[in-house]
């Protein structure tokens, strides 16, 4: 299993911890500092009732997020591991894939790789509070990139740190209140 990258800047108070040897134990898990995320809202499904001639809606039995997507933009560390281990991960989803074609059919039909589920990995965003410590954790389950972005490079006299950002598709989150890092 390879080393944690980590790259903890002062000003960001939101850390994303990304498994990633859960996926491929050749790379390393990561804690990336976000610069922009969003927090998916949650619709609480309802039930339509009647009472003397009159309907109303109450709380139904679900609450669903609206999206199943988020996007996350951090800090490329300054020797790039972050960047790479996450475009190995985005890379590693297709390698080999057999998604297209040939005997990888279920029997409802649909084609299926069957390596993928064990490349889905949790993504965990931690808020901090003033003092660096974690307050709130969201857990976004069976994680796969969508679209990996571009970065931008251009020259400046006094350089600013690359931000870069991806974009992830999960199939449920919650969020947790906690004390430390984990």
């Amino acid at each position: 299993m390879a080393k944690m990258v980590t790259n903890l800047a002062n000003s960001t108070k939101w850390i994303a911890y990304i498994p990633l040897a859960l996926a491929d134990p050749s790379l390393a898990d990561i804690e990336v500092n976000l610069t922009e995320f969003h927090i998916p809202p949650l619709e609480m499904g309802k039930v339509e009732t009647s009472f003397k001639g009159q309907h109303y809606f109450l709380p139904g039995n679900t609450i669903n997020a609206t999206t199943k997507e988020n996007t996350l933009t951090y800090l490329i560390s300054d020797d790039w591991e972050n960047y790479y281990a996450l475009y190995k991960w985005t890379d590693n989803m297709i390698a080999g894939s057999t998604m297209l074609g040939n005997d990888s059919t279920r029997e409802d039909g649909n084609e299926f790789e069957e390596n993928i589920p064990s490349k889905l990995i949790p993504i965990k965003v931690f808020l901090l509070d003033e003092f660096k410590k974690p307050k709130l954790k969201i857990t976004y389950n069976n994680c796969w990139i969508t679209t990996f972005g571009e970065v931008i490079l251009n020259f400046q006299a006094n350089p600013a740190p690359i931000a870069h950002q991806f974009t992830f598709a999960y199939t449920d989150f919650k969020i947790d209140k906690v004390d430390t890092l984990g």
